[in-house]
């Protein structure tokens, strides 16, 4: 109810000032009358100082006559320094000396100016001013040029008073001012060490990786230096040995064949018998042999055959146990093979006739598979026996076996897998195909 109360006398008193009296009256009186019905007599008191100021702006003389002598007996029941009562003896001496009645507005004045300081709104500078206006106006001089003099003293002290406080409020903001500057240069002084720390940090940090980047560089260039070194040595070493096959074989064919031929026809100018026919039979069967050895040395031609048909071919003559299967498979891709490098193939059939061999000599196997693939990209040779446990590290001819068939692999970028169980040996052979044509 307070809080009506209040807004009802705010918004009467706003109409006023818009110069709407009939709406300001329709708000301050029924907001008069609640206060009086609730009994609160500082409602009543700020309601009667709007009407008051109301009835002035509307020149109603005894309507404030009738409201001040009410008011007089409304007084006593609240405290002298509250600030209805101080509001409405502002606002009563104010009305009184404008309507020409300075006696009354001095009392009230004198009353004003005894409570000084305890919710008094009107400044003392100001009152004095318009005590003295009083006095001048009711023809007292003296007593006008005195409050006139108390006038200008307190407006002086007011001023002062208003400047120390300013100049304190200037010496507070300076004092705040160069705290602030220090700490700013304080800060100014933090970001710098870090920005040289970031700094530091950074080229250590650029140096560190150069060095890492560098070393890596090394050991990568290192590496490929030794790859290429352990490529050439086997090219070599495959070279080689196949220069030493090339003139063994030609040494077996063009002389061992031709020597053992020769024999077998000056044993065939001797007297026929069984003696001859057996020695004849010996040196042909010999001859036979060492020519096949021959042969299997000497490479077959890849220009005008694929890998399927070369290990078809080699297949075919190979000399079996009459136990022993072999099967072959093959899933070739089509125009595939054509891509396929000839010392590339030439390498795989090396391969694959150092592990036939190694199996015949060592597996005592009963069952060989061998499966050719050839797709776009890669070429896989399986070679399978169930035969029993042996060592691929020793071939044939007391050779390196699986090291020579690796030394082989290498040269071609291929990888070889050589695994040993239960069921017998596997040897897996995977080679990269160019994507072109060679």
């Amino acid at each position: 109810m307070d809080m009506v109360i209040y807004a009802a006398n705010t918004a009467g008193v706003i109409l006023t000032l818009c110069g709407k009296n009939e709406e300001a009256i329709s708000q301050l009186y029924p907001a008069l009358a609640k206060a009086r019905q609730q009994g609160k007599p500082r409602f009543i008191l700020k309601g009667v100082t709007y009407l008051l100021g109301m009835f002035h702006r509307m020149n109603q003389p005894d309507s404030i006559n009738h409201y001040m002598t009410e008011t007089e007996k409304l007084i006593p029941l609240l405290p002298e320094n509250s600030a209805e009562v101080q509001g409405y003896r502002e606002t009563l001496y104010q009305i009184l000396s404008r309507m020409g009645r300075y006696d009354e507005s001095l009392a009230i004045q004198k009353q004003l100016l005894a409570s000084q300081g305890q919710n008094t709104p009107t400044p003392i500078d100001r009152l004095y001013l318009s005590m003295a206006r009083n006095y001048d106006a009711l023809g007292n001089h003296r007593q006008a040029a005195a409050h006139y003099e108390l006038a200008y003293q307190a407006a002086d002290s007011l001023h002062n008073a208003a400047i120390e406080t300013e100049l304190s409020e200037f010496s507070v903001k300076y004092e705040t001012y160069k705290k602030e500057l220090e700490i700013a240069r304080l800060n100014e002084e933090r970001l710098r060490q870090e920005t040289r720390i970031v700094r530091r940090t950074a080229v250590a940090v650029a140096a560190l990786s150069l060095s890492l980047l560098l070393t890596f560089f090394y050991l990568f260039r290192r590496r490929r230096l030794r790859k290429e070194e352990e490529l050439k040595m086997a090219q070599s070493y495959i070279e080689g040995m196949e220069k030493e096959r090339t003139r063994l074989a030609k040494d077996l064919h063009d002389g061992v064949c031709n020597d053992l031929l020769g024999i077998g026809l000056q044993i065939q100018l001797l007297t026929p018998g069984a003696e001859v026919r057996q020695v004849l039979a010996l040196v042909e069967q010999t001859r036979e042999e060492v020519r096949s050895i021959s042969h299997e040395l000497m490479p077959p031609s890849f220009k005008n055959a694929t890998p399927e048909e070369i290990i078809e071919a080699y297949i075919e003559r190979l000399s079996l146990p009459e136990n022993m299967k072999l099967s072959f498979e093959k899933d070739i891709h089509n125009a595939t093979a054509d891509k396929i490098p000839e010392h590339t193939a030439y390498e795989i059939y090396r391969i694959l006739q150092e592990a036939l061999s190694n199996i015949l000599k060592y597996a005592q196997a009963t069952r060989i598979g061998i499966r050719l693939k050839i797709s776009p990209d890669r070429l896989i040779l399986s070679i399978e026996n169930n035969g029993k446990e042996y060592n691929p590290e020793h071939g044939r001819n007391g050779g390196v076996g699986l090291d020579t068939m690796r030394e082989r692999a290498k040269t071609i970028g291929a990888t070889l897998r050589a695994e040993t169980d239960e069921r017998g040996q596997k040897f897996h052979l995977e080679v990269p195909l160019p994507h072109g044509k060679p």
